[in-house]
């Protein structure tokens, strides 16, 4: 492993080993007080933040050292223990809520998200929002600058409190959505991680009928990998659906910001067409406001959103970078196809998908309610039958993508025609998009995985597969898909 190689864009994670274990999260742990008193000065009291865990064996390991680095820094920390990521980044609003709570400069989770059992990584919030990739590399400098020097160490050294946050979390989705479930049976698969200790009980609380699999955590994750965004690791939960004849099924990755949606046919209904479900509530309430989709998204987003009276708009693929354009521009729903879903109009913005899967429930029920019968496939059954694939990993160098990105670039202002159906215009915001008519090609680098990310939709079967074969051809001289 490069010295560096554990830095992300918007995160760490690394396989956990010599290299990266312990020490470094001691020293993590040492570097985020060092940027909160940095960025916010000495304070009078020492600055709280939360610390949370994902399931992974080594996660409650890895956190203590990560809190002792805080705390002999002078920082003040809020043990949450085994956690979602949403439910610790909702802690940094519960002193809204609960006066007795303390405000937090910030907070840290131990997770790997998605990744496989041996990985593990950091994710931070700053002052209630993720840190930008300007700032995160500003705490990555500080990392280094500290590795060869010892760190201050604090004269006080901070306090460690437990606290018990689910009673909070679920009070919240309660208030908001009561019984708004009733008559709704969903099938809830936890992919054996952290959304198991509380989301088939919140779902309950709404008023739904649940069939669990796979609650209990389990680092492990021994049934499927916990990534939604990967339909094979939906074939239980399609399976279960059909069994038990539920209305729909709900899947959460690692750490239970992304969600995934299968309908009540056991059809896997992608990130970026769950956000256009959403999206007639929300216009609904917000007539006329923008909604933004990554780069990833069907081309049929524009069609819909502007029928509702709506603004469509595309952004580069990254949780960070959608949020800061939620915030600056005031928008109201934004979701990725990874299952990334973000709302500013009841909530405060950052990716739960719990909620957001509440918010499905939510817009099921509204729907039903006006025309009895209805179900989550007349959505899908309504909008233009284009044929569109799932994201495609093909393992490559930096410098192989940049390539094979300018070179398709230049083949298409060549030859319009390479994709079977004429080009109407070029994306080049995050790697590259050609859009045809009713549909799209995308390639661009992976923000956390060494490879490219490619997707494509087509309006029809000879389209889609001609799009296919020049696929091949683009990654013939690549590694393999993952």
């Amino acid at each position: 492993m490069g010295k560096r190689s554990f830095w992300g864009r918007y995160d760490i994670r690394a396989m956990v080993g010599d290299d990266f274990g312990p020490a470094q999260y001691r020293q993590v742990g040492l570097t985020y007080a060092q940027y909160l008193q940095r960025e916010l000065g000495q304070p009078k009291e020492a600055y709280w933040v939360a610390v949370g865990h994902d399931a992974r064996l080594h996660s409650p390991k890895l956190a203590e050292a990560l809190i002792e680095g805080l705390t002999e820094s002078g920082i003040n920390v809020i043990h949450l223990g085994l956690s979602t990521s949403p439910i610790v980044y909702f802690s940094e609003h519960l002193h809204t809520l609960n006066p007795d709570f303390p405000e937090l400069a910030g907070t840290v989770v131990v997770t790997a998200s998605h990744n496989p059992p041996e990985y593990n990584g950091v994710k931070f919030t700053f002052q209630k929002r993720t840190l930008e990739e300007e700032e995160f590399q500003t705490l990555q400098a500080l990392y280094f600058q500290q590795e060869t020097a010892l760190a201050a160490m604090a004269e006080k050294p901070g306090a460690v409190r437990a606290y018990k946050i689910l009673p909070d979390y679920l009070a919240a989705q309660g208030q908001q959505f009561d019984q708004v479930g009733q008559g709704i049976k969903v099938v809830v698969d936890s992919g054996n991680a952290t959304a198991g200790i509380v989301a088939p009980e919140a779902l309950r609380r709404l008023g739904c009928e649940v069939v669990e699999i796979f609650t209990e955590p389990d680092g492990r994750f021994p049934n499927h990998h916990p990534d939604p965004c990967v339909y094979k690791n939906l074939a239980f939960l399609m399976d279960k659906v059909h069994e038990t004849g539920a209305d729909l099924g709900v899947a959460f990755d690692g750490d239970a910001d992304r969600l995934g949606v299968v309908d009540e046919q056991g059809e896997v209904i992608p990130g970026d067409y769950v956000t256009l479900f959403l999206t007639q509530d929300v216009l609904a309430e917000h007539p006329g406001a923008k909604v933004i989709f990554d780069i990833k998204s069907t081309q049929t987003l524009f069609q819909y959103v502007r029928s509702l009276g709506g603004q469509p708009m595309l952004s580069p693929s990254g949780h960070a970078y959608m949020k800061r354009t939620m915030k600056d521009l005031d928008i109201p729903l934004g979701g990725e196809l990874s299952g990334h879903l973000f709302f500013r109009d009841k909530h405060w913005g950052f990716d739960d998908a719990l909620y957001a899967a509440c918010r499905v429930i939510e817009a099921f029920a509204h729907r039903r309610s006006q025309k009895p019968g209805y179900r989550i496939s007349d959505f899908r059954q309504s909008l233009p039958q284009t044929l569109i694939s799932e994201e495609i990993r093909v393992h490559c160098t930096p410098d192989d993508a940049k390539r094979l990105i300018a070179d398709l670039q230049t083949t298409l202002e060549r030859q319009p025609d390479f994709f079977g159906s004429p080009v109407t215009d070029i994306l080049t915001m995050d790697g590259l998009r050609a859009n045809i008519e009713n549909g799209f090609f995308l390639v661009r680098r992976s923000g956390t995985e060494p490879c490219i990310t490619l997707r494509f939709e087509a309006p029809d079967e000879a389209t889609y597969r001609h799009i296919e074969k020049r696929i091949s051809e683009l990654t013939a001289p690549l590694a393999a898909p993952l």
